[in-house]
C-alpha cells in the first residue's frame, strides 16, 4: 500500500509540484535576503547615529493625532499586555513545575 502511494506520488504528483517548490524557494531566499539588505541598512544608520529621514515626518504626523483619551486607550492597552505576559508565564512556565509526579 505504502508503495502504491509512493509511485504515485513520484509519478504524477510530484513533477507538476517541483517548479512550484523550486519557485517558492526562490523567491522566499530573495525575500530573506531582501529584508536582511534593508536592516543591515538601517543599522548603519544607527550605528552612524543619523537621523532617519522619514522619522521628523512620521513622528510629525502621529503627534497629530495625539489626545488624552488616546493615551489612556494605549495605557489600558499596555496594561492588557502586561497581565497577558504574566498570565502566560504563570500557566507555561511556572504551573507545570508545581504539577509535575
Amino acid at each position: 500500500m505504502l508503495q502504491k502511494i509512493s509511485n504515485f506520488w513520484l509519478r504524477h504528483i510530484h513533477p507538476r509540484l517541483a517548479p512550484l517548490i523550486a519557485t517558492i524557494g526562490i523567491v522566499g531566499l530573495a525575500s530573506c535576503l531582501l529584508i536582511l539588505f534593508v536592516l543591515a541598512k538601517l543599522a548603519e544608520e544607527v550605528l552612524e547615529r543619523d537621523a532617519f529621514a522619514f522619522d521628523t515626518t512620521f513622528l510629525l504626523w502621529l503627534h497629530q493625532f495625539a489626545n488624552p483619551n488616546l493615551d489612556n486607550l494605549m495605557q489600558a492597552l499596555w496594561y492588557f499586555m502586561v497581565l497577558l505576559l504574566m498570565n502566560w508565564q504563570l500557566t507555561i512556565l511556572i504551573l507545570p513545575k508545581l504539577f509535575t509526579v
